[in-house]
């Protein structure tokens, strides 16, 4: 996992993601995301009752933003590839 220290909680409302050119392409296809205000008790991000799974990018240039329909309250956000 990939973890975000935002500083202090905020309302969260989307995810951003994009690859990286190197000697060879990077980037994730699909994720979960985790979050949490102490970095001690996690909740999993959900839509209608299931673990909601993101589409993640295709390339390392385009950038794939996804909106949550409901935004949470989160200092610490993780990133499940």
């Amino acid at each position: 996992w990939i973890q975000v220290d935002l500083g202090r909680s905020h309302r969260v409302v989307a995810i951003a993601t994009w690859g990286r050119r190197m000697q060879y392409d990077h980037y994730v296809t699909s994720y979960k995301i985790k979050h949490s205000v102490n970095a001690d008790i996690w909740q999993e991000y959900s839509e209608n009752g299931q673990e909601k799974i993101f589409p993640g990018n295709v390339d390392t240039a385009t950038k794939v933003e996804n909106i949550f329909t409901e935004p949470i309250l989160a200092r610490f956000v993780r990133l499940y590839p």
